[in-house]
This record gives structure tokens, sequence and C-alpha cells, in this order.
């Protein structure tokens, strides 16, 4: 599943458990529907979890063939390229 609709369905989830709890607190209903909120809401954020673990993979597995990193401070250390580390170059 896409993380953007991932992420829409832990809203509407977490939307849902708004009014279940406040139904509950109003007593217009009971527990059970505020509990099946609840279990809706961590079942959207174990979606948007797996998403951002396949997104990681994704691009991890772009570092590993581009050979280089994409972000963070290993991106500061490219001081040596490869053709100047093999006395290539110019």
């Amino acid at each position: 599943i896409e993380l953007a609709a991932a992420r829409r369905r832990l809203a509407a989830a977490r939307q849902g458990l708004r009014h279940a709890a406040l139904a509950l607190k109003l007593g217009e209903a009971g527990a059970a529907p505020e509990l099946e909120a609840r279990i809706t809401c961590v079942q959207a954020r174990i979606v948007v979890l797996q998403a951002r673990v396949t997104l990681q993979r994704a691009r991890d597995e772009l570092e590993d063939a581009l050979h280089a990193p994409l972000s963070g401070p290993e991106v500061a250390l490219d001081l040596v390229r490869p053709d100047d580390a093999v006395g290539g170059g110019g």
C-alpha cells in the first residue's frame, strides 16, 4: 500500500476513534464500538509502518545499486572520487 494512502487510512481511523470515544462518553454507544475503533486505529498504524519499511528498503536497495548514499553524513564525506582513487581522471 502507498504511504500516502496508509496515512489517509490512519487519519480516518483516528477520526472514527474520536467519534466512538465521544459516543461512549455521552452514553450513546457501549464499549464495543470504541474498542473496535481502537483496533482499527492500531491496524492502520501497522499499515503505515509497513509502508514506511517498504519505502526504506527500496531506498536502501537504490543506495546499494548506486554504490552511494542518498543522504546523511556519508554524503559530506564524498571527498575522494573513485577515478582519483585509482589514478584515473585527468
